[in-house]
């Protein structure tokens, strides 16, 4: 595993991170935590999509041969 895709694995736990304590946030009743979860979500969306990109020609060979 090469030093992008430890970033981005990092960057996608972060994220998880982040969802758990802006969801903590809201249970609180506090008028900031829609923001905090939207901008948790396009971490973790980010970091998912940058993964994917990064390794497409990988997963592609994965599925190659294979009727889909």
């Amino acid at each position: 595993m090469d030093l992008r895709n430890k970033v981005l694995l990092f960057i996608l736990l972060k994220g998880h991170i982040a969802v758990i304590v802006a969801a903590s946030i809201k249970i609180s009743d506090n008028p900031n935590a829609d923001m905090a979860l939207a901008i948790a979500m396009v971490i973790k969306f980010s970091a998912i999509l940058g993964l994917v990109t990064y390794n497409f020609s990988k997963i592609k060979m994965l599925f190659k041969g294979k009727n889909i």
